[in-house]
């Protein structure tokens, strides 16, 4: 993830993952923090998996 064609996709992949609280994207170091409980936090990155991008937590 490095531009914000990426950042938009992966925002809507996650806008179906219930109790995420906020995400935070840095484009320039290529990461995304994730606030939200842990059951939470794994769905998201499946979901993220699902769209083709590789997930280090």
């Amino acid at each position: 993830m490095d531009c914000a064609s990426e950042e938009a996709e992966i925002r809507g992949a996650l806008q179906g993952v219930p109790a995420i609280r906020g995400l935070t994207f840095n484009l320039s170091e290529r990461s995304l923090r994730i606030d939200a409980p842990s059951e939470a936090a794994l769905a998201a990155m499946a979901a993220i998996r699902r769209i083709g991008f590789e997930v280090e937590p």
